[in-house]
């Protein structure tokens, strides 16, 4: 029975140091939403082809397939955050964006290129 008295609390302390190990650790996963990869993707564009200007189009489908679109902001510089683009003074969720295109304009004698941005979400 001394014996016995003398391993239990070997074999507990064996258990509890076991148990405590360090494990390797675990690399988060990184989850982007649709327009975080947008945005990654429009900047990496834009760097490539130099691009300074953005024109942002609101949008609105109807049911018969007509759509309406409205300029918000014109030829404006912009900036990218994440999800977040900022054009002129107004900010634009990336998630939001329908289509966009890259157009060559000439302004005072210069070639410039402009990113143009169509969202979802006029209000008729």
């Amino acid at each position: 029975m001394k014996t016995f008295k003398t391993i239990l609390p070997l074999f507990l302390m064996l258990i509890v140091f076991v148990s405590c190990s360090d494990d390797d650790p675990v690399e988060p996963v990184l989850v982007y939403t649709e327009g975080e990869l947008l945005g990654q993707e429009l900047v990496k564009i834009t760097q490539e082809q130099r691009v300074y200007y953005a024109t942002s189009y609101m949008m609105s489908t109807w049911s018969n397939g007509e759509v309406d679109l409205r300029y918000d902001e014109w030829e404006e510089v912009f900036a990218i955050d994440g999800q977040v683009m900022k054009i002129g003074e107004t900010y634009y969720n990336l998630n939001k964006l329908v289509k966009y295109d890259i157009e060559e304009l000439v302004r005072d004698s210069k070639t410039i290129k402009v990113l143009n941005l169509y969202f979802e979400g006029l209000q008729n």
